[in-house]
């Protein structure tokens, strides 16, 4: 997992440029950021369980020390799917929100080696699609 690759995939926004006054910036960023930390989390987990050798190799203090990276990354894990539904939920007011979301979700969607859109089911590509022609109907 490329944490670089993420940054790269997930800009929505030209470098430097300021967003727009629109509540979907804030969101692809807060999602962004959560996907990062969950990605730091599983790595974090993986390499103390290859540096153990295993997690059924472990003594009782590398046990301990194991079970709180896994809690780690499951906390990490539920505030990135969280976030994702608020992604999916959250109405952009401009066009270039639209875009940038659009964008966002797409980057997601095929991206390899990134937690992407944590959502339960299919459910969550048509209420995107749902919340996109509700902020395109609002602004004709």
């Amino acid at each position: 997992m490329n944490l670089s690759r993420l940054r790269a995939i997930a800009a929505p926004l030209p470098a430097g440029a300021s967003p727009p006054d629109d509540p979907i910036y804030a969101v692809i960023a807060a999602h962004q950021s959560a996907n990062r930390g969950h990605l730091e989390a599983v790595e974090a987990e993986n390499a103390y369980e290859e540096a153990a050798g295993c997690r059924f190799n472990m003594n009782a203090e590398q046990a301990r020390t194991f079970a709180r990276l896994e809690e780690m990354t499951s906390a990490t894990f539920d505030h990135l799917k969280g976030l994702s539904l608020t992604l999916v939920t959250t109405k952009p007011t401009t066009t270039a929100g639209i875009g940038a979301v659009c964008r966002y979700v797409k980057s997601l969607l095929f991206a390899r080696g990134l937690a992407g859109l944590l959502l339960e089911d299919d459910h969550g590509t048509a209420t995107f699609c749902d919340t996109i022609a509700a902020a395109i109907e609002a602004m004709s």
